[in-house]
């Protein structure tokens, strides 16, 4: 009787503790930016579709801008920002932050940032459509150009000597030579 009563015991514990340790899944939906913005962005990450994904730990770093509008990560995983309010090209790295130029009197906005195999950063405005090139270890910068009949630069991509910018309003595509600047429109949407 006492064998038994022993297994009986042993059994109800084998049972008992696996779902004592046990977890549910939940879903839930967030379908207004504010509920988004309400919740916490713990070990998250949003896509450019705007899916929320199992991400790396991030921490917030406070910068003097009214927001961002475009960053890249460069290979020792700096990223460098740029700003929408005062023409402000920052880097970050780890909790530390710095500013790396200021661009306001080409355009407060700064829409697209690229790095080239050199370092050197490359950014576009919003308003004036111009790139400047920046070198992020000193601040320097140098203005490379204004893109003809371009009033904004949406995207920055460097193919090894080679600049692509993406402008708008009217969907032209330029190609710009590195190091001297000299754009070519390459593409019209036609739009």
């Amino acid at each position: 009787m006492k064998l038994r009563s022993a297994l009986f015991s042993a059994l109800a514990l084998a049972v008992a503790v696996p779902t004592a340790f046990a977890v549910t899944t939940r879903a839930w939906t967030t379908d207004t930016y504010k509920a988004f913005d309400e919740g916490e962005g713990d070990n998250a990450r949003v896509s450019s579709d705007g899916l929320v994904l199992p991400g790396a730990p991030t921490r917030r770093v406070e910068l003097e801008a009214e927001a961002v509008w475009t960053a890249v990560r460069a290979p020792d995983g700096t990223v460098y920002t740029g700003s929408v309010d005062d023409g402000a090209v920052y880097a970050v790295s780890g909790g530390n932050k710095r500013r790396v130029a200021t661009l306001d009197k080409e355009s407060p906005w700064i829409g697209a940032l690229a790095l080239g195999p050199d370092g050197m950063l490359y950014a576009g405005t919003l308003g004036a459509g111009t790139v400047i090139a920046i070198d992020p270890r000193t601040g320097r910068t140098s203005k490379l150009g204004k893109l003809e009949g371009a009033g904004h630069v949406w995207s920055l991509a460097v193919s090894g000597n080679t600049l692509w910018a993406g402008t708008g309003p009217n969907g032209k595509l330029f190609a710009i030579e590195l190091p001297s600047g000299k754009a070519r429109q390459v593409w019209e949407s036609g739009d």
